[in-house]
């Protein structure tokens, strides 16, 4: 990106600010549950009921391959 003077630096002002290059490419993102991680709760031996907490919170994301596509 390419900014002009004056323009506010987190925004991109369309017909001021310029597009200098592009990436192009792909990526591939792991989620994952850590399973030595304690704060998982145990819910084969507890009794599980409505309220239960949801795993969502608990995984975790990590970036397996990049790749830049050819131009």
């Amino acid at each position: 990106m390419q900014k002009v003077r004056g323009t506010p630096l987190n925004e991109f002002v369309a017909g001021q600010d310029q597009v200098s290059g592009e990436y192009r490419g792909s990526a591939v993102i792991e989620r994952f549950l850590d399973p030595t991680d304690r704060d998982i709760p145990d819910y084969k031996n507890e009794r599980i009921e409505n309220t239960a907490e949801s795993l969502e919170q608990f995984y975790r994301y990590r970036v397996v391959n990049v790749r830049q596509f050819a131009h």
